[in-house]
């Protein structure tokens, strides 16, 4: 690991339908350019629709094995199951998604790009 300690941007909720989500949480080293810097993710194992419990469960997570959530300025990011993949058969986003989701980004004091 470069640094003290590894930092993230925030959570990743990936939307699987039937209002059911996964999330995932990317994080970093502080090495940039360096073949000694590492990353990860941490996710959640099973979807769920409850967003507080996985929102809360991730970040409590990171905190616990030191990843530092609060070093930049954190964003909530939302995914269709199967975007990355071209994958025309993903499940819609539910109705009023983004205002809905809003809410839990304030609720979490996370930046809300949407």
């Amino acid at each position: 690991m470069i640094g003290t300690h590894y930092w993230t941007t925030g959570p990743i909720l990936n939307y699987h339908g039937d209002n059911k989500w996964g999330i995932s949480l990317p994080f970093k080293d502080d090495g940039f350019c360096n073949e000694e810097s590492t990353e990860g993710e941490i996710h959640s194992r099973y979807i769920s629709g409850d967003l507080d419990l996985l929102i809360s469960t991730i970040l409590k997570d990171a905190e616990k094995l030191g990843i530092d959530t609060k070093k930049n300025e954190q964003s909530l990011y939302v995914y269709q199951d199967g975007t990355y993949k071209n994958d025309k058969n993903y499940p819609e986003m539910p109705e009023n998604w983004r205002s809905f989701l809003s809410t839990y980004a304030e609720k979490y004091n996370l930046k809300w790009i949407y």
